[in-house]
């Protein structure tokens, strides 16, 4: 569901300030389009903030553990349900400072990532080219032994 199905249906219980949805990850969406899956856009987790806090408990009361219902003809959510939970004393600025924590945890991951794949890049040069360094010396030296191998011409033994 998108932001304004959620509010739509929301609304009817009390006035909604905020909606925050977490979109999938990347790759999962990537993953149910190469299978076949439909290409909307999905969100995994979301925050609603009421203006009133009687009216958010009312709303996670009455739909946490509930089908989200209607009819099957028009509905794509219908057999899915809601886990909605009341959370005291969180404030929208834990949420954002959440998000900003999980961005700068993903950025360090990758610059992680990217920093173990140049190590292992170089490290590959360099076995390579120790390896050229290597058959360089084992040619020279085949090319020495076969410089110094001497013929010397032999004479017919003498008779007696």
């Amino acid at each position: 569901m998108g932001h304004k199905k959620i509010r739509k249906l929301f609304m009817v219980h009390g006035e909604v300030d905020r909606i925050y949805l977490t979109p999938e990850p990347k790759i999962n969406r990537q993953k149910r389009i190469k299978a076949g899956g439909n290409k909307r856009k999905c969100f995994t987790e979301g925050w609603v903030e009421f203006l009133d806090k009687k009216a958010a408990k009312r709303v996670a009361l009455m739909f946490n553990g509930v089908i989200t219902g209607g009819k099957k003809q028009h509905n794509f959510y219908r057999e899915d349900i809601w886990n909605i939970k009341y959370l005291p004393k969180f404030t929208w600025e834990n949420l954002t400072h959440k998000i900003e924590l999980d961005k700068q945890l993903a950025d360090k991951q990758v610059r992680n990532e990217v920093a173990l794949s140049r190590k292992a890049n170089r490290f590959y040069a360099q076995q390579v080219q120790k390896s050229r360094e290597i058959e360089g010396i084992q040619k020279k030296r085949k090319r020495k032994e076969e410089k110094f191998i001497r013929d010397f011409p032999q004479k017919d033994p003498v008779e007696d």
